[in-house]
């Protein structure tokens, strides 16, 4: 147990470093393109699918989570205990990818 909890203090810098690179991102592409994302959806509303439309609150809260994490305004044990994770996202993604397979589908006759 020691050993490991030295191994830890001794490269705890490389998993910091990680950890930064990580919050980096997130706050410089990942929640931009989220945001784009949204902006989007909102904006070309009266095109998506009656399906589609259902998942727009769980963008909408998926992003608030995640910019009131990286502004400092909700506290990260907060954003793990409620799961603000992409997995809530999967509906929309699936529910994307049907869309347009189906709608490519019928392009295609």
């Amino acid at each position: 147990m020691e050993a490991m909890h030295e191994l830890q203090e001794k490269r705890w810098p490389e998993f910091e470093r990680v950890i930064e690179y990580d919050n980096k991102q997130l706050e410089e592409t990942d929640i931009p393109v989220y945001r784009q994302m949204l902006d989007l959806f909102t904006s070309k509303m009266h095109l998506a699918e009656p399906s589609t439309r259902t998942h727009l609150a769980q963008l909408v809260e998926f992003i608030g989570m995640w910019e009131r994490s990286i502004t400092g305004n909700l506290p990260r044990d907060v954003v793990k205990r409620i799961r603000a994770d992409e997995e809530k996202l999967k509906t929309l993604y699936a529910d994307l990818k049907e869309n347009f397979e189906r709608l490519q589908a019928t392009l295609k006759e």
